[in-house]
């Protein structure tokens, strides 16, 4: 880590020597402007870009379910390698990477790198300190230049799925909505076309990771939440809308209940082996029956045990159980629709009943004060 004289700003790099990929993190610094936040990703992955040329990416924060579109990221080459050079961010990027578990770049639809990011907040904060301690390194105003046309601003997008309980409440984890600003919107070409509805927070619950938002347009349909014990070995499925720009949407995957507690044996939660993907937060995991017995709500960090455990997980998964989602909505004054019903259907017909109450949830994620 150190300054850096062309861009006026402190940088941070951290090469990852499986896929001899770096990431650069680092501030840029212009007479008489607000200081602003750059990356940058370089190696071998990366010698397709074309150097000098605009490229749309995605990066992803699977963690929190989040991710910033950006239309113009500029090629560069970096000795031996090309990369990325992402500019521009404000001071609310410094709090999703240090919130961040990891990162993935997409291009095209692909996944291009996967980068963990475990103890990248202490290495930021090196960075702001970095920067606050040369705050007298001001740079010479340039010469007076022609502004350029102002570049449209891009937009930090969160995303999930969520799921009628009543005919114009929604619920969904917490998580996927408590960083989003007053526009909520919830899509189903089934229900309304190809348009959106807009959505507003009612409840949330932190501590479950729950909320429900309540609809301006209401739905016809309804999960019905089961009542009673899931036992372990049950077949379940997840219905939502994962990895928006990568996948075909809505998605439905099959698993069964691999534990009736969740992560250091939280009893608010199942363990699922369904694959689940980000996007998938909220996502309601049906019964053999249709009915709902649970709140997606997160997965293993697979990349975190692999490191600790030299061995990569698979489909270890997590919903909070609908007993669980019962009593939010009771203590919020909501009526839940609960069911005990025991007429087994095919997955095609499970799947057709989850299509009928769910929706994709987006929003622009609020700027951090």
């Amino acid at each position: 880590m150190g300054y850096d004289d062309d861009s006026n700003g402190c940088v941070i790099g951290v090469t990852y020597p499986k896929s001899g990929t770096r990431i650069w993190v680092g501030y840029r610094r212009e007479a008489g402007r607000e200081d602003t936040w750059y990356v940058a990703f370089t190696g071998e992955v990366f010698d397709w870009v074309a150097v000098n040329e605009s490229n749309r990416v995605i990066m992803q924060f699977p963690s929190t379910g989040y991710q910033i579109e950006f239309s113009k990221a500029l090629g560069i080459r970096w000795k031996d390698h090309k990369g990325l050079l992402i500019t521009n961010f404000k001071r609310e990027f410094w709090q999703w990477l240090k919130d961040a578990k990891n990162v993935i770049v997409v291009h095209n639809g692909q996944s291009i790198v996967n980068l963990n990011l475990d103890g990248s907040s202490n290495a930021l904060d090196k960075v702001v300190d970095c920067q606050r301690n040369n705050m007298d390194t001001v740079p010479s105003p340039r010469k007076a230049e022609p502004k350029p046309a102002p570049k449209p601003k891009e937009k930090m997008i969160g995303s999930g799925t969520g799921f009628f309980v009543t005919n114009k409440h929604v619920m969904t984890n917490n998580h996927v909505i408590e960083k989003c600003g007053d526009k909520i919107q919830l899509s189903n070409r089934d229900m309304w076309g190809p348009g959106s509805v807009v959505a507003k927070v009612v409840a949330q619950d932190a501590e479950h990771d729950l909320a429900l938002l309540e609809s301006n347009v209401q739905s016809n349909h309804v999960a019905k939440l089961h009542i009673g014990p899931i036992s372990l070995g049950e077949s379940v499925w997840v219905y939502g809308f994962p990895l928006q720009d990568i996948l075909s949407a809505p998605n439905f995957t099959s698993g069964m209940i691999a534990a009736t507690s969740g992560l250091k044996n939280n009893v608010n939660e199942l363990q699922i082996t369904a694959p689940v993907q980000p996007g998938n937060s909220g996502s309601p995991l049906l019964d053999k029956f249709g009915n709902v017995v649970g709140v997606v709500d997160s997965k293993l960090n697979a990349i975190k045990v692999s490191v600790e455990k030299n061995d990569i997980p698979q489909n270890i998964n997590f919903a909070v159980k609908a007993s669980v989602a019962i009593s939010f909505m009771s203590t919020n004054g909501i009526e839940s629709t609960t069911s005990t019903e025991s007429k087994r259907i095919d997955p095609v017909e499970i799947a057709k009943t989850a299509q009928s109450f769910t929706i994709n949830i987006r929003c622009e994620v609020k700027a951090e004060s």
